[in-house]
């Protein structure tokens, strides 16, 4: 009796991670799927990841190039709710996925930052025949700790760069936003670096938008 007891254990045990785990794959291809979808609708090219670094970042901490999904995407859009002031900047804009999905929405503009040339050539191609766009767009191919975030208003970071980086650019709007005070908004995608958002006084974490790791901070007055 004691025996099946344990190996009844064991089996249930076994049957719930072999459910958990089908149930992680299914999600995953169901995804892959529908990016492959979205990228037909609207005409564009941004999947499958790119491990080539052509260029090196100042501090030589970038990171491959890995598509986020136009789930995630939707959703960050969908709480965000940019509007026709909003500028929306995507650091390490890659391919242009998130810029394509936002230039569908009525924003005062979008502006994609890239490391590398290759990538920038693909999204401005791909921003030249996507179907359905309002609002206007640009690439500009840089380092993002040499970008000027003067005009963004929503920022998102999908774990583009490393701690160095990171930092600088979080320095950067800091600063930009002294001699230009507004309210902005700081979406950042799994939270690698988030007590370094977490520690800036200038900021308050609103939390994480549904279940798909992208969390959201939100400018307070910057202290001088």
């Amino acid at each position: 009796m004691g025996f099946a007891r344990e190996l009844g254990k064991i089996l249930w045990f076994y049957s719930r991670r072999i459910y958990y785990s089908l149930d992680i794959c299914l999600k995953d291809i169901w995804r892959l799927a529908e990016d492959r979808l979205w990228d037909a609708r609207l005409g564009i090219h941004t999947c499958y990841d790119d491990k080539d670094l052509e260029e090196r970042a100042l501090f030589k901490d970038e990171v491959i190039y890995r598509p986020t999904s136009y789930h995630r995407i939707r959703k960050m859009l969908e709480y965000l709710r940019p509007g026709p002031e909003d500028v929306l900047v995507d650091y390490g804009s890659g391919k242009g996925r998130v810029v394509a999905m936002a230039v569908r929405e009525r924003l005062k503009k979008v502006i994609g930052v890239e490391l590398k040339r290759s990538l920038c050539g693909t999204a401005r191609r791909n921003l030249e025949r996507l179907k359905g766009k309002q609002t206007p767009a640009e690439v500009v191919c840089m380092d993002a700790v040499d970008f000027n975030p003067d005009e963004a208003t929503v920022i998102f970071l999908y774990d583009p760069f490393k701690y160095r980086t990171f930092i600088r650019v979080i320095d950067n709007i800091r600063e930009n936003l002294l001699s230009r005070p507004r309210k902005i908004r700081i979406a950042y995608f799994d939270e690698r670096y988030a007590e370094i958002l977490d520690a800036q006084e200038w900021l308050k974490r609103e939390g994480e938008i549904g279940h798909t790791r992208i969390f959201v901070w939100t400018s307070k007055k910057v202290p001088g």
